[in-house]
């Protein structure tokens, strides 16, 4: 199921199932909104199947990864923003570090990226945990902190 994430100006995430009209929900964290929508984007689905109406497959194609694939991708967007307007913190990032996002209130995503990114990383490359705290409206980064880890 492709959901679409967006966080609005007062800090709510909104997620939107494309492929199932009016299936959008907000919460106040994106897994939130995701699980809102979910529910909403099911029960839709049940009753579609129950009226003998047909589902299309491609809502069940790789659900969780292409979420968190698009979450990251945003994120890491933001976060070279975020470095741009704070070319202090830029500095103390290491150079070829593998940069791993750790994002508060969203322990999943942050279990998922973490297991991803160690299992590629390269010998010896040192870590760096950006642990995102705050948001701004339109969804660029505020405030994060770096922890720095031995290879």
């Amino acid at each position: 199921m492709r959901i679409e994430l967006d966080l609005e100006e007062d800090g709510r995430w909104i997620a939107e199932v494309p492929d199932i009209p009016g299936a959008m929900a907000y919460g106040q964290s994106r897994h939130e909104a995701i699980k809102k929508v979910e529910a909403i984007a099911l029960r839709v689905i049940a009753d579609r199947i129950e009226h003998g109406e047909t589902v299309p497959e491609r809502l069940f194609e790789g659900k969780t990864m292409k979420s968190y694939v698009d979450f990251l991708t945003m994120l890491s967007s933001e976060f070279h923003r975020y470095l741009m307007e704070n070319e202090k913190n830029a500095k103390e990032l290491p150079e070829n570090a593998l940069v791993i996002f750790q994002v508060e209130g969203e322990t999943d995503f942050n279990r998922w990226n973490k297991e991803t990114s160690l299992r590629n990383r390269e010998k010896g490359q040192q870590i760096s945990y950006v642990h995102v705290r705050r948001w701004r409206k339109h969804s660029a980064i505020e405030e994060v902190s770096f922890v720095s880890a031995a290879g």
